[in-house]
């Protein structure tokens, strides 16, 4: 099974990486993110032995830094984004850090979109690129949602 990790997966473990730095193992009643991070680890042969709860039960399970280092680099093997990276960018910055794309969490194509006048031309650019200083007003539109 070599699927890239969910935004909520990813999430999750990159919680428990930052809690990892003050303590040797961060302990964690089973829920579905979990569930899921741990069935990864044991498809990916990182985990060495199996974690299957028994329905209704309370079962914990102890993060370590170690594998949190295996999936990092089990991640990097893949061709897929490390757990570091920020997937809030733009699909082709998402297509940089790995193979998998997440849309849930990119930007929208035209989120940081402009369009402004230029010699009676209209250019769409991207509001982060836009020189502010260049212009002497700029007139902001945003989007309205109809529900």
């Amino acid at each position: 099974m070599n699927r890239d990790l969910t935004p909520r997966e990813r999430k999750l473990l990159h919680l428990l990486s930052s809690k990892l730095q003050y303590k040797s193992r961060v302990i964690r009643k089973l829920k579905g993110a979990d569930l899921s991070i741990l069935a990864w680890c044991e498809a990916q042969d990182l985990l060495l032995h199996s974690v299957v709860p028994l329905a209704n039960s309370d079962v914990e399970y102890g993060y370590n830094a170690e594998l949190i280092q295996a999936i990092e680099m089990r991640l990097v093997l893949l061709g897929l984004a490390p757990l570091v990276a920020d997937m809030k960018v733009s699909s082709l910055e998402q297509a940089k850090l790995g193979t998998a794309e997440h849309k849930s969490v990119r930007i929208k194509p035209r989120e940081q979109r402009v369009l402004h006048l230029d010699n009676i031309q209209i250019i769409d650019q991207d509001q982060s690129e836009l020189a502010v200083e260049q212009y002497s007003e700029i007139v902001v539109v945003e989007p309205t949602f109809r529900t």
